[in-house]
């Protein structure tokens, strides 16, 4: 009976291990109303909060929001952004199994790649409604515009869809019409995930961050890293 009982135990012990959600990173700078969403609950977040692999990343009005992941690539979210980790796999080096797998939800982010971007290239996506977003190690913004949330220069709203613009590096923009490559200083537009990625002249203004969530104050940074517009 004690055999059983103590079997037990180390069974549920094992079992609360493997249910335990891996680290995955941690909040260089968080400003204004930013949580993460773990199994159902809002955290709020500060700097230096770890992050954790399936958690939803989420930021209010006037808001900003930093990470830096295990594979030292670098995430900012801006206001009224939404960025879901639905899978990060890293164990500190180039093994061929780690990944690192994103959805935006809403709103926009821009990333200086890792590890993981820069030698594991099938094993890093970024997903959208509109498009799937690859990479061959880069940095580069994305903002998914929907409802008429973004806003031309002259007050107009832009076309709903996925907007990109690339500083370093090559982004694989990939919709049900195919793969389309750009490179550092181009932007890009999918309307549709039934639409071709088109190449604009120069990217859009609302493209660019100017960090709101400053205004408000929030938490400073807590490492060196780079930041978003």
């Amino acid at each position: 009976m004690k055999r059983l009982i103590a079997a037990l135990i180390l069974a549920l012990a094992f079992a609360g291990m493997s249910a335990r959600a891996e680290t995955v990173g941690r909040v260089l700078l968080a400003a204004g109303d930013v949580v993460a969403v773990r199994a159902g609950k809002a955290l709020p977040l500060a700097a230096g909060t770890m992050i954790e692999d399936k958690d939803t990343l989420r930021t209010g009005a006037a808001s900003n929001l930093q990470v830096r992941f295990t594979d030292s690539s670098i995430m900012s979210l801006r206001e009224n952004s939404e960025l879901a980790i639905e899978e990060y796999r890293f164990g500190g080096s180039a093994g061929g199994l780690e990944k690192a797998f994103y959805k935006l939800l809403k709103g926009s982010l821009r990333t200086v790649t890792g590890l993981i971007g820069r030698t594991r290239h099938e094993n890093y996506r970024i997903d959208s409604v509109t498009a799937t977003i690859g990479i061959r190690g880069t940095h580069f913004a994305l903002m998914s515009c929907q409802a008429g949330s973004c806003l031309n220069a002259d007050g107009s709203k832009a076309k709903d869809g996925l907007y990109g613009g690339v500083t370093d590096g090559i982004v694989a923009a990939t919709t049900k019409t195919g793969e389309y490559r750009f490179g550092a200083g181009d932007a890009f537009f999918a309307a549709s995930i039934d639409s071709p990625v088109d190449k604009l002249i120069g990217p859009p203004v609302f493209l660019s961050d100017r960090l709101e969530g400053q205004k408000r104050g929030g938490s400073k940074k807590t490492d060196s890293g780079s930041g978003s517009d």
